[in-house]
C-alpha cells in the first residue's frame, strides 16, 4: 500500500500518513459521508496541523463557519488567537460576489475571487466544508463545473480539501461521482448509532489498487481527533493502579483492557468504577453522545483485588458450627 511520498504533506491522521504518505501538496482530496460521520473534524485536524506549522489555511463554509471552529476548539486550537492573527481565514460563501438565491456561486466570477484571495493573503491551503456551492448545478453541467472548478484550484496552486455530505438522490450520486473521478484521492467517513466509526480510503492515485478500499476503525479522542482504535496504547489508556496490579499480580492481569467501538471497556474484561467527578463525561461539542465516547484515561482502571463490599439485601451467611 506504498506511494511515492514526494510533493505531499501530512492529513495529521497517522495511519494514512504512514501508509500513504499524506496527501498531495497542491491538489484536491474528497471527503464525504453522511451528517454527523466527522468530515469536518477530519478537515479540522488537517487546519491544526497547518496552524501548528504556521502556514495560513481559508476555511470556506457554505453558510457559517462557526460549526467548524468547535471542532478546531477540541482539537485544542486557539480560534480567536489564529483568527486574530490572520494565520486562519474563514468566510462564508455567501460574501462571494453575484451568488443565487439558492446558494450557488457563479462563474467565472467566483473563480476569479477565489483566485484573487489565495493570491492576496498568501494562502496555500483550502478546506471547502462544503464544496456543494461551487458544483452544484443541472445534472447535464455538473461534469463540466467540477472539471473547471478542480483545475482553477489546482492553476492557483493551493492544496484543497472538500467536504461532501452523503449524495440522497441520483442527481447528487452523479456529482459526488464526477469529484471522486477528478479528485486523486477520496475519503469516506462513516458512524454508526452504536458507536462504530470508519475512515475508508477509496481512492488515492499511484497506490496499488488491489489495496484499496482501505478501511481504517477508529475512535474520537479529546484533544486529538481521530485515533485508530488498534492505536490506542497501552500506555495511554492505563492509569497507575492498573500498573501497580500488572506489578502485583503479573500473570492475572497479562492482558490490556480492551475497548468497544462505542469507547467503554469490554465486559469481559475486570474494572473498577471511574471515579466520581464533578464535571461529568467528556462530551465532543459537535457530534452526538449516541455516535461516540471520547476517550478518558482516567476513567479505564483494573480490577480490584479487594474483597467486594456486602450486600445489604443478601441474607446472612450461616454460622460454622463452633
Amino acid at each position: 500500500m506504498s506511494s511515492p511520498t514526494f510533493n505531499k504533506t501530512r492529513l495529521n491522521f497517522a495511519p494514512f500518513d504512514r501508509a500513504f504518505g499524506g496527501i498531495f501538496f497542491n491538489r484536491a482530496t474528497l471527503i464525504w459521508g453522511h451528517r454527523n460521520s466527522g468530515k469536518a473534524l477530519l478537515a479540522a485536524q488537517f487546519v491544526a496541523k497547518v496552524i501548528q506549522s504556521g502556514e495560513r489555511v481559508c476555511i470556506l463554509a457554505d453558510n457559517n463557519p462557526d460549526p467548524f471552529f468547535l471542532d478546531l476548539k477540541s482539537l485544542d486550537i486557539d480560534v480567536a488567537k489564529v483568527i486574530n492573527t490572520k494565520q486562519l481565514l474563514a468566510l462564508s460563501c455567501k460574501g462571494f460576489t453575484g451568488i443565487s438565491s439558492t446558494g450557488i456561486l457563479p462563474f467565472p466570477n467566483a473563480i476569479d475571487e477565489l483566485g484573487t484571495l489565495a493570491k492576496s493573503q498568501s494562502v496555500g491551503f483550502f478546506i471547502f466544508h462544503s464544496v456543494i456551492p461551487w458544483v452544484a448545478v443541472p445534472p447535464d453541467e455538473a461534469e463540466a463545473r467540477v472539471d473547471e472548478f478542480v483545475s482553477a484550484t489546482e492553476r492557483f496552486g493551493i492544496t484543497s480539501l472538500f467536504t461532501l455530505p452523503r449524495p440522497v438522490s441520483p442527481a447528487a450520486v452523479h456529482l459526488r461521482n464526477f469529484l471522486a473521478d477528478r479528485c486523486p484521492i477520496v475519503l469516506r467517513t462513516d458512524a454508526t448509532d452504536i458507536g462504530e466509526r470508519h475512515i475508508t480510503v477509496e481512492r488515492y492515485r499511484g497506490a496499488i489498487e488491489a489495496s484499496l478500499p482501505a478501511d481504517y476503525p477508529v475512535t474520537i479522542v479529546s484533544g486529538r481527533g481521530f485515533v485508530a482504535r488498534d492505536e490506542i496504547s497501552r500506555k495511554s489508556t492505563e492509569i497507575p493502579a492498573l500498573a501497580a496490579a500488572r506489578a502485583a499480580a503479573p500473570h492475572r492481569h497479562h492482558h490490556q483492557a480492551l475497548i468497544t467501538p462505542s469507547g467503554e471497556i469490554s465486559p469481559s474484561v475486570p474494572v473498577l468504577p471511574p471515579a466520581p467527578t464533578s464535571s461529568g463525561p467528556a462530551a465532543h461539542p459537535r457530534h452526538p453522545q449516541r455516535h461516540h465516547s471520547l476517550l478518558n484515561p482516567a476513567t479505564l482502571a483494573p480490577a480490584s483485588q479487594a474483597p467486594a463490599a456486602p450486600n445489604p439485601s443478601a441474607p446472612p451467611a450461616p454460622k460454622a458450627p463452633a
